[in-house]
C-alpha cells in the first residue's frame, strides 16, 4: 500500500510518520507505541479496539495538529521512528551474532493463521495466536522467518448465543485495504525462500495468485505471507 491512503492525508508533516508506524505491526507489542497512539484520542482508540490505522482515519484533524504541537508527543514519536529505523537491520540481533553465518537464509513457517492483532483477522483461536506469538518473538530476537499461511477474504466466522440460547454463527469480513496487508506475488515469495523451499508447484495456479506481506519491524525479514484464496 503507498503512502497516499486515508490516514496519511491529514497527517501534520511533523508526524508524518505515524502512518508507517500504524501500518507495522511491531506497534502492538510495544507500549510505547500503544502509548503514543491512544494518547491521541484515548476515547476513539477504545473505540476502534486499539487499531492505529482506523484511529487515524477517523480522528479531528485539530487533534493531530494539537499532537504535532505537543512537546512531549514529539518526543515520544521522535524515539519512535529512530527506534523503528534502528530494527531495519538485523545486524545487532540475537540471531545475527550468536549465527552470522546463517544471516540471508529466511525460513519458512507455514500455518494455516497468524494471530498478530486482531485488526487484522485473519485468525481464529488459539493456533494462530500461538504463531503470531513465534512470530513476534523472532521478530524481537532477528531471526528471519517468513510465515506462509491462509488469507480468508470473507474473514473468520464468529459463534454467539442468541438470547433464546440458540447457537448462531456470523461471518466477519474485512476490507484487506484497511489493514497493515500489502499485496505482492508468489514468485517474490519464491525468490525470498529460494525454489528448493518453496516451489511454484506448491500452488494450484501459481501465476494467478498472489500473496500478501505484513512487514514486521526490520524490512526484509520477519515477513508474514498470506495466501488469499477465498476458501
Amino acid at each position: 500500500m503507498s503512502e497516499s491512503r486515508t490516514e496519511q492525508r491529514n497527517l501534520p508533516e511533523r508526524i508524518a510518520g505515524l502512518a508507517g508506524l500504524a501500518r507495522n505491526l511491531g506497534w502492538s507489542w510495544d507500549g510505547e507505541a500503544r502509548a503514543l497512539f491512544r494518547f491521541i484520542d484515548e476515547t476513539l482508540w477504545h473505540l476502534t479496539q486499539h487499531d492505529p490505522l482506523a484511529l487515524l482515519r477517523r480522528v479531528d484533524p485539530a487533534r493531530l495538529a494539537a499532537c504535532a504541537a505537543n512537546p512531549d508527543f514529539v518526543r515520544i514519536y521522535d524515539a519512535l521512528i529512530e527506534k523503528t529505523a534502528r530494527q531495519a537491520s538485523d545486524q545487532d540481533t540475537w540471531f545475527a551474532t550468536t549465527y552470522p553465518e546463517l544471516r540471508g537464509q529466511p525460513v519458512a513457517y507455514f500455518c494455516a493463521e497468524f494471530g498478530l492483532h486482531n485488526s487484522v483477522p485473519i485468525y481464529s483461536g488459539g493456533l494462530g495466536i500461538l504463531a503470531g506469538d513465534h512470530c513476534k518473538e523472532a521478530s524481537d530476537l532477528g531471526v528471519p522467518i517468513i510465515g506462509v499461511g491462509l488469507l480468508y477474504t470473507r474473514g473468520y466466522f464468529d459463534q454467539r448465543l442468541r438470547l433464546d440460547g440458540w447457537q448462531e454463527d456470523a461471518d466477519e469480513t474485512f476490507d484487506p485495504s484497511l489493514t497493515p496487508l500489502e499485496r505482492t506475488h508468489v514468485q517474490e515469495v519464491v525468490r525470498e525462500l529460494g525454489a528448493a523451499v518453496l516451489s511454484r508447484h506448491a500452488f494450484e495456479e501459481p501465476d494467478e495468485m498472489t500473496v500478501r506481506l505484513d512487514r514486521g519491524p526490520c524490512p526484509g525479514h520477519r515477513q508474514l505471507g498470506i495466501h488469499p484464496r477465498d476458501v
